[in-house]
């Protein structure tokens, strides 16, 4: 299981897990907080480790964003690939495609989920989108941690 908050503008709240193991199947939300004048994406991901592997190319159950007063903003995660367009008023439009992939890293006693995004960064910023998955250009790390029941798996 993963939970964790990051206090970087805009605070985020982190959580997710696997019901199956750290080579299970995974969900992992992401939801930023903010005022109703900033973009605040919500996401819901889900992807498996399947076979051992320690990457994986995560697909969204759901990504809101809170449109604002000038900007309206739309992304898709489908197998990895992300895809973004927006409007900022009076008309400028924004697209961009890039990537996220979630890593399995550290050791078995101390595993860690890192996200990397690649791709959408200069689109994000025309837009004043801010990503829980790259801060300041850095991949979002996330410590896992093992727990012995967890309701609802």
């Amino acid at each position: 299981m993963v939970r964790t908050s990051r206090i970087l503008p805009p605070a985020t709240l982190l959580y997710g897990a696997s019901c199956s193991g750290l080579h299970g199947s995974w969900f992992f939300n992401a939801v930023e907080g903010g005022s109703s004048d900033t973009l605040r994406p919500s996401y819901a991901l889900q992807w498996s480790f399947a076979g051992g592997s320690t990457s994986a190319k995560p697909s969204a159950r759901i990504i809101r964003v809170s449109p604002t007063k000038k900007t309206t903003v739309t992304l898709t995660l489908s197998n990895g690939r992300m895809k973004l367009s927006g409007v900022q008023k009076p008309n400028a439009k924004v697209s961009a495609t890039g990537s996220l992939i979630v890593r399995l890293t550290g050791s078995v006693s101390s595993p860690s989920l890192i996200f990397v995004e690649r791709g959408l960064v200069q689109a994000e910023h025309k837009l004043g989108l801010v990503s829980p998955f790259n801060s300041g250009g850095h991949p979002l790390v996330v410590p896992i941690q093992h727990v012995k029941s967890l309701p609802g798996c």
